[in-house]
């Protein structure tokens, strides 16, 4: 093989290469963004969970001064 044929292969190769990592560095960026994404749901479910909890706390008090009431 002469020196312009190995050269054109390994000119083809790196473009190969840097296409496939362009790839994956969009596929990690949208990977980053999904989990982003699930954290501030998971932040949102948990806010809303306690929330709830604290209602039926006070739902829980109230039932049982009504049930000394009675």
């Amino acid at each position: 093989m002469d020196v312009c044929c190995r050269l054109s292969m390994a000119q083809q190769e790196l473009a190969m290469y840097t296409e496939k990592m362009n790839r994956q560095t969009q596929q990690i960026t949208d990977y980053e963004y999904e989990i982003s994404l699930l954290r501030k749901q998971l932040e949102a479910l948990e806010t809303e969970h306690e929330k709830d909890t604290k209602k039926i706390a006070e739902l829980e008090e109230l039932l049982a001064k009504a049930r000394e009431v009675r």
